[in-house]
Protein backbone atom coordinates (compact mmCIF):
# COMPACT_ATOMS: atom_id res chain seq x y z
CA UNK A 1 0.00 0.00 0.00
CA UNK A 2 2.98 2.28 1.17
CA UNK A 3 4.54 2.18 -3.09
CA UNK A 4 0.75 2.50 -4.45
CA UNK A 5 0.47 5.96 -2.58
CA UNK A 6 3.84 6.48 -3.38
CA UNK A 7 2.86 6.34 -6.90
CA UNK A 8 -0.33 8.25 -6.77
CA UNK A 9 1.86 11.04 -4.30
CA UNK A 10 4.42 11.28 -7.63
CA UNK A 11 1.99 11.19 -10.06
CA UNK A 12 -1.31 12.94 -9.03
CA UNK A 13 -4.53 13.26 -11.10
CA UNK A 14 -4.09 16.85 -10.60
CA UNK A 15 -0.71 17.37 -12.13
CA UNK A 16 -1.03 14.77 -14.60
CA UNK A 17 -4.08 13.79 -15.56
CA UNK A 18 -4.31 10.67 -17.95
CA UNK A 19 -1.33 8.83 -16.62
CA UNK A 20 -2.23 9.85 -13.27
CA UNK A 21 -5.45 8.01 -13.22
CA UNK A 22 -3.63 4.85 -13.76
CA UNK A 23 -1.65 5.44 -10.53
CA UNK A 24 -5.07 5.79 -8.92
CA UNK A 25 -6.43 2.32 -10.44
CA UNK A 26 -3.28 0.40 -9.44
CA UNK A 27 -3.71 1.93 -5.80
CA UNK A 28 -7.39 1.20 -5.86
CA UNK A 29 -6.62 -2.86 -7.09
CA UNK A 30 -3.90 -3.36 -3.99
CA UNK A 31 -7.02 -1.94 -1.53
CA UNK A 32 -9.02 -4.63 -3.11
CA UNK A 33 -6.45 -7.45 -3.00
CA UNK A 34 -5.54 -7.15 0.70
CA UNK A 35 -9.15 -6.33 1.85
CA UNK A 36 -9.85 -2.82 1.93
CA UNK A 37 -12.68 -2.44 0.45
CA UNK A 38 -13.75 0.77 1.47
CA UNK A 39 -10.75 2.58 0.45
CA UNK A 40 -10.41 0.77 -3.20
CA UNK A 41 -14.40 1.91 -3.44
CA UNK A 42 -13.80 5.53 -2.25
CA UNK A 43 -11.23 5.54 -4.84
CA UNK A 44 -13.08 3.95 -8.05
CA UNK A 45 -16.12 6.50 -7.01
CA UNK A 46 -13.55 9.26 -7.35
CA UNK A 47 -12.41 7.64 -10.78
CA UNK A 48 -15.67 7.11 -12.00
CA UNK A 49 -16.99 10.50 -11.50
CA UNK A 50 -13.40 11.79 -13.61
CA UNK A 51 -12.33 11.24 -16.94
CA UNK A 52 -10.44 7.78 -16.67
CA UNK A 53 -9.94 4.38 -18.66
CA UNK A 54 -12.62 3.20 -15.94
CA UNK A 55 -16.25 2.32 -16.66
CA UNK A 56 -19.02 0.36 -14.83
CA UNK A 57 -18.77 -2.89 -17.55
CA UNK A 58 -14.86 -2.91 -16.75
CA UNK A 59 -15.49 -3.43 -12.92
CA UNK A 60 -18.24 -5.92 -13.54
CA UNK A 61 -16.28 -7.55 -15.82
CA UNK A 62 -12.32 -7.67 -15.03
CA UNK A 63 -12.10 -10.62 -12.35
CA UNK A 64 -9.17 -8.10 -9.94
CA UNK A 65 -12.53 -6.52 -8.76
CA UNK A 66 -13.91 -9.99 -7.26
CA UNK A 67 -12.91 -9.30 -3.69
CA UNK A 68 -15.17 -6.44 -3.64
CA UNK A 69 -18.71 -8.14 -5.08
CA UNK A 70 -20.98 -8.57 -2.54
CA UNK A 71 -20.45 -5.60 -1.03
CA UNK A 72 -23.52 -2.83 -1.32
CA UNK A 73 -21.41 0.32 -2.74
CA UNK A 74 -19.46 -1.63 -5.31
CA UNK A 75 -22.73 -3.33 -6.60
CA UNK A 76 -24.53 0.40 -6.68
CA UNK A 77 -21.38 1.36 -8.92
CA UNK A 78 -21.29 -1.56 -11.43
CA UNK A 79 -25.21 -1.60 -11.64
CA UNK A 80 -26.44 -1.27 -14.99
CA UNK A 81 -28.35 2.17 -15.55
Amino acid sequence: MREGEKGVAMLPVEKEAWRGTYRLIDLAKIHAMVGNQEKAIDLLERLLSIPAELSPVYLRLDPTWKPLRGNKRFDELIKEK
